[in-house]
């Protein structure tokens, strides 16, 4: 875009020529990236529109850098998903190897534990580990025999708990999540709802790091590209 002011004073054009780039400099701001290297395309696409959801221009330049271009802030929660992303990309092999060797076929690597009435997100994250390679134990109190639930955790290497208030109050949940914690079991806490833990389940996630796959597009999938490097 190119912004060209007029004036019939001189002296006025040159000040407000002044204060336009003066403002242009304190606004955008500049940082450079090593490049695609071992990218997929569609890791690619989905940096290019994470990029544009935060107003960030990003270039590649004679040497394959990419220069990003945006607001400062803007330009460090992308330099934050791009670092996300290369990480992901160089353990991904290493954890899918280490799984495929201590799991059996009848194992499963994920459990997840979620209420009846999030079963949408928790379905929606469940074909998306899928899609990254992962076994995945799915119940949703489909089966309320916790016989068979407690063998399908015992099979898992770790759980993921869908936090919401509909969680809380589900004893099955509860007793998924405490017998989870007895056996020493993985535990990973997600909030799937606006809601703050209280008593057991505060309790038993208390140490825990705990990922939000609520509120915006962008940020969903940067707390879902950290949830991938936690397990």
């Amino acid at each position: 875009m190119k912004i060209t002011p007029t004036s019939s004073n001189t002296e006025y054009l040159t000040k407000c020529e002044k204060e336009i780039n003066n403002y242009l400099k304190r606004s955008i701001f500049q940082m450079t990236l090593d490049g695609f290297e071992n990218w997929n395309q569609y890791m690619i696409n989905a940096f290019y529109k994470y990029c544009k959801n935060r107003s960030v221009l990003p270039k590649l330049d004679n040497q394959q850098q990419i220069i990003l271009y945006g607001p400062i802030n803007n330009v460090y929660e992308v330099n934050q998903k791009y670092q996300l992303t290369n990480a992901l990309i160089q353990e991904k092999t290493n954890l899918l190897s280490i799984f495929s060797k201590n799991t059996s076929f009848n194992n499963f690597n994920i459990m997840l534990s979620s209420s009846s009435d999030d079963a949408t997100i928790s379905y929606r994250l469940a074909n998306h580990l899928i899609d990254e390679g992962f076994s995945v134990s799915i119940n949703s109190n489909q089966s309320t025999e916790f016989d068979y639930i407690s063998k399908e955790i015992n099979k898992s290497v770790c759980i993921i708990l869908f936090l919401s208030e509909n969680y809380f109050k589900d004893e099955l949940c509860e007793k998924e999540a405490k017998y989870a914690n007895e056996i020493e079991k993985s535990l990973i806490p997600v909030k799937v709802q606006n809601y703050e833990p209280i008593e057991w389940l505060q309790k038993l996630i208390e140490k825990e790091s705990c990922f939000q796959l609520l509120g915006s597009e962008s940020h969903s999938k940067l707390e879902y590209d950290k949830l991938l490097l936690k397990i």
